[in-house]
């Protein structure tokens, strides 16, 4: 997709309009979860599932493949469950 730029305004209590070709382009919808980031060169807002798949692809590449952190998680558990 191309980078769209647009002008908007915040109003008084800080909300910020995304433009409806914004809307349309990610696929966002009225109640839609933002992850927002603010640095030295701007605000940054992502959907929060794209934000979540961004942060699952880092860390996958530091898991074998044959390993499976739920697999892990749960055995973890039964096992603190065993020591009460």
């Amino acid at each position: 997709m191309a980078a769209l730029i647009t002008t908007g305004t915040m109003s008084g209590n800080g909300r910020i309009i995304i433009p409806a070709i914004m809307r349309d382009n990610l696929h966002l919808h009225s109640g839609d979860k933002f992850t927002i980031k603010c640095d030295e060169k701007g605000i940054h807002i992502k959907p929060l599932s794209q934000s979540l798949a961004e942060m699952q692809e880092l860390y996958a590449k530091h898991i074998a493949a044959d390993i499976s952190l739920v697999d892990e998680l749960i055995q973890a558990r039964r096992e603190d469950a065993a020591k009460e």
